[in-house]
């Protein structure tokens, strides 16, 4: 159960407030706090980000959405404090202190788009390893490791090697190993990419599961339609900017085909151009239709483009 259905349950049953507070702050590790992002920028050969401000509340998950080379990884590595702004402050607030990342490295958990366990070793093995880096005394390491292999589904695999593991067993893993130190704040770079739809709802229904443990989520993906549904709040990025929108808002789908023609496509939008436009709250949908419309009248697509509207 998430924690406040825990509460809920303790009230029915009779506890008093206050031991129910105690028990809660015990059970689900969170912090009554935010990350903020103050007006930050970040060049490399070229500006990436730009005036980019946003706030992530604790407690709630968080999605980043934006097209390849948007600038989603680089947010993310500012975020954990694995490079710095040029300009600008990133800082969470706890206990009415603010801390800079360099003072707050404990509080993250990060998951990148590539996996970064070690093939060689077991499941197990992997998350032992972590806790070191975590100076986790052994039988600690080890305690989290028995609950975090049961957590992601993996009790049942302990003892296979990592290069043995499909790749959604894989993902599932990494995660783990991003969760041995107990984080405050889980960051998830594209987990998705490379899974076919089963595995894509699985993870998802996994990191909801985690993020009801009391554990704030950040989750980087370009599937719009998806963190759409799974985000309490999100931000697209896009030309190095960064807005935050609801993610209930409607979709801007702009696409062209090699003819300028769009078939049966015609009601669902207005041309623009030789491009086609469609306004959907629906993503998902409208694509597969745009795909099986296309294909199915020999009609050849050249690009897609969706975008928050």
């Amino acid at each position: 159960m998430g924690k406040k259905e825990v509460e809920a349950t303790l009230l029915s049953s009779g506890w008093p407030k206050g031991i129910i507070h105690d028990y809660l702050q015990s059970a689900f590790r969170s912090f009554a706090g935010k990350l903020c992002v103050e007006d930050v920028k970040k060049s490399f050969d070229r500006p990436v980000l730009s005036s980019v401000s946003f706030t992530v509340r604790a407690g709630e998950i968080f999605g980043v959405s934006g097209p390849s080379g948007s600038g989603k990884s680089t947010l993310l590595n500012l975020l954990v404090g694995f490079i710095r702004p040029d300009a600008g402050r990133i800082y969470i607030t706890k206990d009415d202190q603010q801390l800079n990342i360099d003072q707050a490295t404990n509080f993250f958990g990060l998951s990148t788009q590539t996996p970064s366990v070690y093939k060689d070793l077991t499941v197990v093995e992997n998350l032992l390893h972590f806790g070191t880096l975590y100076q986790l005394e052994p039988p600690e390491a080890r305690r989290r490791a028995e609950k975090l292999v049961k957590m992601v589904g993996l009790a049942s695999s302990s003892d296979v090697l990592a290069s043995n593991l499909s790749g959604g067993m894989l993902k599932r893993l990494d995660i783990a190993c991003a969760l041995i130190n107990n984080p405050y704040i889980l960051i998830l770079d594209e987990p998705t990419t490379g899974l076919d739809e089963h595995l894509r709802h699985a993870l998802w229904s996994l990191i909801k599961e985690i993020n009801q443990k009391g554990t704030t989520v950040i989750v980087a993906s370009h599937f719009v339609d998806e963190i759409g549904v799974l985000c309490d709040r999100m931000c697209y990025i896009n030309q190095g900017t960064v807005r935050e929108v609801d993610p209930t808002a409607a979709y801007r789908i702009t696409l062209q085909t090699k003819s300028a023609k769009y078939g049966s496509l015609k009601g669902m939008g207005k041309k623009q151009g030789d491009d086609y436009v469609i306004i959907t709250r629906d993503p998902q949908r409208a694509l597969a239709m745009i795909s099986s419309s296309l294909a199915g009248e020999h009609i050849t697509l050249l690009g897609l483009s969706p975008h928050i509207k």
